[in-house]
């Protein structure tokens, strides 16, 4: 239930044929690419939540954006894709300060990583994408 939920909360906001892209493209993942994906992204946002009192545009915390860059154009579908989705991105660090889904760790919201990582991301897209 609450995953159809979130589901239409994403059709809505991004569109079906997006959605729908990425659905497809992570069926075609074994379960074992889809963990290690997964497990990737346990590992970038922990690299980050430990940089978090950094300065965003430091080199190491860019380098772990990058990564991150490249793990969530995994989960769209869109790895590999012309679009560098610049846009797309920078809305996504929006997003993260707009909801505590988004960045909670350990069951609590971090309003502080969300921005710091917000931040980060739109200096990455700004000085790398467009």
């Amino acid at each position: 239930e609450e995953a159809e939920a979130l589901r239409k909360e994403a059709i809505e906001e991004y569109g079906m044929e997006q959605i729908t892209r990425s659905e497809n493209h992570l069926r075609k993942m074994s379960k074992t690419q889809l963990n290690k994906l997964k497990e990737e992204q346990k590992e970038i946002a922990n690299a980050l939540l430990s940089l978090m009192n950094s300065d965003y545009t430091r080199a190491e915390v860019q380098h772990q954006i990058a990564l991150h860059y490249a793990n969530i154009r995994n989960f769209w579908g869109t790895a590999g894709s012309s679009d560098k989705q610049a846009n797309a991105y920078k809305c996504l660090g929006e997003l993260y300060i707009n909801d505590a889904r988004f960045t909670t760790q350990n069951g609590h919201a971090n309003p502080a990583f969300a921005l710091f990582l917000s931040k980060a991301m739109t200096h990455f897209a700004e000085n790398n994408l467009e």
